[in-house]
């Protein structure tokens, strides 16, 4: 089920940034605006995921253990695209084109989610 949610959160996450390099490119003065989209957003994609994939496979649906998971990694998304915006700010990615930065976030915001899950699946194996 989780790498499920990666991949749908991967193909939304397009979407979106499709439209934020659409309309809004390189308008740093609107950070905290863009870090409450990309919250609201995957906060969204990821209750929706969980909850239609509880009901496809008729498991009861607890809402606040689903609640926890998409709030978390609302969160750690909003913290990836902080470490992007830093990354960009210091020229890490200034050779790359606008769909590269794209993907690059969206790799990053993948990756932070895929890492602190592994992370807890070794802590705690359940």
């Amino acid at each position: 089920m989780f790498l499920i949610d990666l991949i749908i959160l991967f193909v939304a996450l397009i979407g979106l940034l499709y439209f934020y390099t659409k309309y809004e490119p390189d308008n740093i003065n609107n950070l905290f605006l863009y870090k409450l989209y990309l919250l609201l957003f995957v906060f969204l994609i990821l209750f929706i995921t969980n909850i239609v994939s509880n009901l496809i496979s008729g498991i009861k649906i607890d809402y606040e253990d689903i609640m926890e998971y998409a709030v978390n990694n609302a969160l750690l998304a909003v913290i990836a695209y902080s470490t992007y915006n830093e990354l960009v700010y210091h020229g890490f990615y200034s050779n790359y084109t606008t769909s590269q930065k794209m993907f690059m976030l969206i790799l990053l915001i993948i990756m932070f989610i895929a890492v602190v899950k592994m992370t807890q699946l070794f802590i705690e194996p359940s």
